[in-house]
């Protein structure tokens, strides 16, 4: 995995050394990570929407601006504060 960039609100994951079959999966765990919650009669959407790009070096998952609340309320704690503009320029966390 090479890296990723924040793109129009959402983020792309540079997984360009995986083969289409690895990404595949990949993309289909990350789908999977996170189990809707139940409060009563309140669903919490809690499923990460991606999808897989064919990009000149390689393929690469995008995940949608929708799910991008999902990926930092998990991710940002264990990212290096000079790296938090990869999942969004404007975090206040």
């Amino acid at each position: 995995m090479d890296d990723g960039s924040i793109k129009n609100k959402g983020l792309h994951l540079n997984v360009y050394g995986f083969t289409l079959d690895e990404v595949v999966k990949l993309k289909s765990t990350l789908e999977n990570l996170f189990i809707p919650i139940n409060w009563g009669s309140d669903k919490v959407d809690a499923i990460i929407k991606c999808s897989i790009q064919n990009h000149q070096k390689g393929y690469r998952i995008y995940i949608w601006e929708e799910s991008m609340i999902i990926v930092r309320n998990h991710i940002h704690q264990y990212m290096h504060k000079d790296m938090l503009y990869k999942i969004n320029p404007k975090l206040n966390l």
